[in-house]
């Protein structure tokens, strides 16, 4: 029984040093400082990287380069909220859970802020169209840096 309690205890140290190491263990060779250091530029360059792998996509499908559809403005939404967070969050050495979680609230006050100058813009026009595509970026991004908050703050509360 004693034995069982030990056992629990240690699987659940080891599942916290696995949240606190992350899943990209790339970053776990590097020293602590450095990690700090690296920690936006490498958000940087993978979104920069899944950006581009956007454009090749959106030029495949319609044989335009920079065609703004639907698709690739939810996609480019998601990538432009989803990356630079989960990469600072798998870079950072410490303090993971406050960093990624106020980064995410700061890109839903960033998405606010761009979906209210959106509906601000309508309304000058006095277009009958209410919802534009001006709009999509601002949805897209509140909507996954919510999503981003809630998956962190669930990852938080299940490994305590």
């Amino acid at each position: 029984m004693e034995e069982e309690s030990i056992n629990s205890e240690v699987k659940e140290v080891e599942e916290m040093q696995e949240y606190e190491n992350g899943f990209l263990n790339i970053f776990n060779v590097l020293p602590n400082w450095l990690r700090w250091i690296v920690a936006i530029p490498a958000a940087m360059v993978g979104y920069a990287i899944l950006n581009f792998i956007a454009y090749i996509g959106s030029y495949m499908a319609s044989g335009e380069m920079f065609t703004d559809n639907l698709i690739v403005q939810i996609y480019k939404g998601i990538i432009a909220v989803a990356v630079p967070v989960f990469i600072i969050h798998e870079c950072v050495p410490k303090y993971k859970f406050v960093i990624s979680t106020a980064l995410a609230g700061l890109y839903t006050v960033l998405g606010l802020y761009v979906l209210s100058m959106a509906m601000v813009a309508k309304s000058i026009e006095m277009s009958p169209d209410y919802f534009s595509y001006e709009m999509v970026p601002g949805v897209v991004t509140v909507i996954t840096a919510i999503v981003m908050i809630l998956i962190f703050v669930k990852h938080k509360l299940t490994n305590k």
